[in-house]
């Protein structure tokens, strides 16, 4: 699960977003030289071929529009939470009830579930760490927490713990949790996707037609 970070970086997403833009237009053309009848031109295998082979130049480009295919609907947070998966850094922002490893200045640590807001992608709030014997840690101010760090907060007592978060899922009777998937969650992922395949698939037959026109200039059908 570690692919949230590859896929939620800021370089990985303007590369999605510029190769989306790239690739509406390739479908565009294609379109368009298909309403025509003309010879399909497609800018992503004019590119590719300046180099390269038309067949390899093709072969190429399929490769990528799978694998960008793939990434889109792996990165998107919501499928995973549609999988089942509820790890709290795939989560979107709002509360909910994890574990947390809970240390005291005597060492003695303690797993108990915690009311955890979520800020953003790695920043949680930590409000209370509830005992199984009914008693509970309050903290006055919300201690901000990065996911893989270890905090050393206050408690209402005025005695210091060190809090650690963790994966693990639970629930509480004092915890009202944000619900996680959202209806039309999964429309921009699937919508990107459907692109890249169908760009796929325009590659595909612009490479049959490209050699069965190449085919028939030297050996036409007989008739």
């Amino acid at each position: 699960m570690e692919l949230y970070k590859f896929f939620s970086s800021p370089i990985f997403l303007v590369v999605l977003f510029l190769a989306t833009l790239f690739t509406i237009f390739d479908l565009y053309e294609f379109i368009k030289s298909f309403i025509k009848k003309q010879d399909i031109r497609m800018l992503a295998a004019d590119i590719f071929q300046v180099h390269l082979s038309f067949k390899t130049a093709k072969i190429i480009i399929v490769i990528i529009d799978l694998v960008l295919a793939i990434a889109v609907i792996l990165g998107s947070n919501q499928f995973w939470l549609w999988y089942g998966k509820r790890d709290i850094v795939i989560m979107p922002s709002g509360t909910y009830c994890y574990y947390v490893y809970a240390t005291n200045e005597k060492g003695q640590t303690y797993t108990l579930p915690a009311n955890i807001e979520k800020i953003n992608n790695n920043t949680y709030c930590v409000y209370n760490v509830y005992f199984k014997n009914g008693g509970y840690l309050y903290f006055y101010d919300c201690e901000y927490f990065d996911f893989e760090d270890t905090e050393y907060v206050i408690d209402q007592n005025g005695k210091g713990w060190h809090i650690e978060l963790t994966n693990e899922k639970t629930t509480h009777p004092k915890v009202e949790e944000t619900e996680p998937i959202k209806p039309f969650g999964l429309v921009l992922p699937i919508t990107v996707c459907a692109l890249y395949l169908l760009s796929v698939l325009f590659h595909i037959i612009h490479l049959i037609q490209h050699y069965n026109i190449n085919r028939y200039k030297y050996f036409p059908p007989l008739k």
